[in-house]
């Protein structure tokens, strides 16, 4: 079943924020990004916690495949944007 905004909205607001490294996303970490949620979501690898303490593309990709789980690819594309939004925010954060 694909994610909905609110589901989306929930689960972002759900991870810390202050140590997020992310660089600017561009397209190569947007194709990552799809590429990253299916290996999470399909190969069922856990991370290991120390791994998660800093916010960062790969680990988004997949805390949000064991999070939401196998998605079509149109959903994982269309989830990319809002977290890219929220890397622009904190981003200006950082900066100012």
């Amino acid at each position: 079943m694909p994610m909905t905004s609110q589901e989306l909205d929930d689960f972002f607001a759900s991870i810390d924020l202050r140590e997020d490294v992310r660089s600017p996303a561009d397209e190569g970490r947007r194709r990552a990004f799809l590429h990253g949620w299916k290996d999470g979501a399909d190969r069922g690898k856990d991370y290991d916690p120390s791994s998660l303490r800093q916010l960062t593309w790969q680990n988004l990709r997949y805390r949000a495949a064991k999070e939401f789980g196998v998605q079509p690819d149109e959903a994982i594309t269309e989830a990319f944007e809002p977290f890219e939004e929220t890397f622009q925010t904190n981003q200006g954060r950082r900066d100012g």
